[in-house]
Formats: C-alpha cells, structure tokens, sequence
C-alpha cells in the first residue's frame, strides 16, 4: 500500500513555525555529551556563576561543524571531563543562534571554549579540536587561576 505524503508545510498544518526544528536543534546540541549538564542559556549561565562564584565554561559549537562533533565523541564523552566540566557551569552555545556572543568573545575557530570568572573576565580559551589530555589540562589549569 502507498503512502499518502503532503506537500503542506508544518506551520499550514497548524504546528507552530520552528517548533520542531528548535528541539531538533536541542537534540543535537545535547548529543554526545554524555551526562554533561549544560545550562539552559547564556544568561541564566552567568546568574548562576556569580551567585555560586564559580567559573563559567562557555562551549562554543556548530551542529554542522565536524570537529565538534569529533570533540563530544572523543574528548567530552570520556568520564573525568565530564566530572571536571562538572566543577564549573557550563554552557554550550551554537554560533547560528549567539554571533553576538561569539563575536564578543572573538570567536574564530569552532569548537571555542572559554573560561569565565565570576566577574566576567577570561581566565583562559582554547578553540580547535583538542585530545582528552589537552582538553584536560586547560580545565584543570583555568579552574581556580
């Protein structure tokens, strides 16, 4: 038997515009994080680091870019990355929906990663695809600087 498909679009049916694909977005920014907890937003990122005075882990990613994904499958999946970026409070952001955020930050290589104290500098940043101990050592060596 075949299928009837429709030429209609989601939002002619009724489905609000973008509601589907922001929660695909949010599949695949959550993919291959392992048991990351990622904050919600930027924002509500930074409120909860001055209010808990602890550092801030800004990720700076593209669903479309192949070495961030290289990065959640290689080095953010293994368990003591993920309980260091567990010290801090992390936020993963895609730079389609943030350039304003990246281009402060001056981000210019993907994946970014940025490390911010409480009261908004930069402890540290690295961006590019790094292995489990590179990765490693930049959380360690930013974490109380």
């Amino acid at each position: 038997m075949k299928r009837k498909t429709s030429t209609r679009s989601l939002a002619d049916r009724g489905y609000p515009a973008g509601r589907f694909s922001g929660g695909l977005l949010l599949l695949i920014l959550a993919g291959g994080c392992g048991s990351v907890l990622w904050e919600p937003g930027y924002e509500p990122a930074r409120q909860k680091a001055v209010r808990e005075q602890r550092r801030l882990l800004v990720a700076f990613v593209s669903g479309f870019n192949e070495d961030c994904g290289r990065m959640d499958r290689e080095v953010l999946a293994d368990g003591d990355i993920r309980r260091l970026i567990g010290e801090y409070v992390p936020v993963r952001l895609d730079t389609a929906l943030h350039p304003r955020l990246a281009e402060q930050y001056g981000v210019d290589r993907l994946p970014a990663f940025y490390i911010v104290r409480p009261d908004g500098s930069v402890a540290g940043c690295r961006s590019g695809v790094m292995d489990v101990e590179t990765f490693r050592a930049f959380l360690i060596r930013n974490r109380y600087e």
